[in-house]
């Protein structure tokens, strides 16, 4: 008894997991020069992405295009923000997760 407990514990923490974090992918590309970690950056735009399928299948456009200022030094990072854990947590039961990416430009 004691190792089914255990063991649902387990898948559920496991499913949890990979219903949170998904499979999305977010295209940067433009004409851009990436800066390093030590770069002094400020915030310049954060975009929210939606996917079907828990990340499969974008359901908005995922590339960073028209959000990228050209010809100058960026940054950009991926991440779930609280905002995609509460839709994550709510929208996960019909297969759609939402991440976030945030572009800075650095000196």
């Amino acid at each position: 008894m004691k190792l089914n407990r255990t063991m649902r514990k387990f898948v559920t923490i496991l499913t949890l997991i990979f219903v949170l974090d998904g499979c999305s992918t977010i295209v940067v590309s433009g004409n851009a020069e990436l800066a390093p970690k030590t770069a002094k950056c400020s915030k310049t735009t954060e975009k929210r992405v939606f996917y079907a399928l828990w990340g499969l299948v974008p359901i908005t456009d995922n590339t960073l295009d028209n959000d990228i200022p050209q010809g100058k030094k960026i940054r950009v990072e991926t991440k779930y923000t609280f905002i995609d854990y509460l839709i994550n947590l709510i929208l996960s039961n019909i297969t759609i997760v939402s991440k976030s990416a945030e572009i800075y430009t650095c000196e």
